[in-house]
């Protein structure tokens, strides 16, 4: 079973325009909402794949009861966020930010996390932090799901994320303004313990650098879509490859398939699963 670990989960929202005009009244033709934040996605994706999951971290009672997913969240944020996508010719997105944490929630989460990790595959650690809640807690989680033996995936930004990079033996997957903001290149993170750092970006594809060497892949022709859940998509994928002890190079083509295929639907957190089988013989590793 796969743990995801989503600490600031949020409903998403999408509307869909024609177009998007400043200070224009616009006409929404469809609004879809679902439970969501990157690990919940992570989740979402990796059901569709048949792998189990359990959706871990903060909420509030509602988005417990109703989220759909195996989970185990600690009812420590007094409500949940929202984000919202503008799907017109391109996605446009707003992204509230997170409640304060109730106190001693993260003590609490990771009682909860650690009685899981024995019947655990992997765990995927990503997205925001709400108030409350020290930057540093995402890696003490990568850091006791390493020591059970477990591969760890951290999607994180920030602080956050210069936190786990000094975890040993953690893959980090920043996309290219999160690496940018980290301020440390791929070398000095593998040199200084972290087993992986898959960075995507966007339409060109995903790199993966290894102490073995790296290796970047992509797909033959540039998709339109909405690539809010693509990241997500592609952790799935990673998680997935990591826990089945697949090589590299097969682990970033699914990597960058499953993302592509999350492109095309219109919300995070699905793919297409008949697009991303008619993918697969086509990315190209390098």
């Amino acid at each position: 079973m796969i743990l995801t670990v989503t600490l600031n989960p949020a409903y998403d929202v999408t509307y869909r325009v024609e177009r998007l005009i400043p200070g224009e009244v616009h006409r929404v033709s469809s609004v879809e909402e679902r439970h969501g934040g990157k690990g919940v996605n992570v989740s979402r994706v990796l059901t569709q794949l048949g792998i189990p999951t359990c959706v871990m971290g903060f909420a509030d009672a509602s988005f417990a009861n109703t989220v759909g997913l195996p989970h185990d969240l600690v009812p420590a944020l007094p409500h949940v966020r929202r984000t919202v996508v503008i799907h017109a010719d391109t996605a446009t997105s707003f992204w509230e930010p997170g409640p304060v944490a109730a106190a001693g929630s993260a003590h609490a989460l990771l009682d909860r996390l650690t009685a899981r990790l024995p019947s655990a595959t992997g765990v995927v650690i990503s997205g925001s932090l709400p108030g409350g809640i020290d930057s540093d807690l995402p890696a003490r989680i990568a850091r006791v799901a390493v020591d059970a033996g477990l591969p760890v995936v951290c999607d994180l930004d920030g602080d956050a994320l210069r936190c786990a990079a000094d975890v040993s033996g953690v893959v980090l997957m920043p996309n290219s303004d999160e690496f940018g903001r980290l301020g440390r290149s791929v070398e000095d993170l593998i040199a200084g313990g972290v087993r992986a750092v898959v960075a995507t970006a966007g339409p060109e594809g995903m790199t993966v650098t290894t102490v073995e060497g790296a290796w970047s892949a992509n797909v033959p022709e540039p998709l339109t879509g909405n690539a809010t859940g693509a990241g997500d998509a592609a952790a799935a994928a990673v998680i997935t490859g990591l826990a089945a002890g697949v090589s590299w190079p097969s682990l970033l083509v699914d990597a960058v398939a499953t993302a592509a295929a999350a492109v095309v639907r219109p919300v995070a957190g699905e793919i297409d699963l008949d697009f991303r089988d008619r993918l697969l013989p086509t990315v190209v590793v390098r």
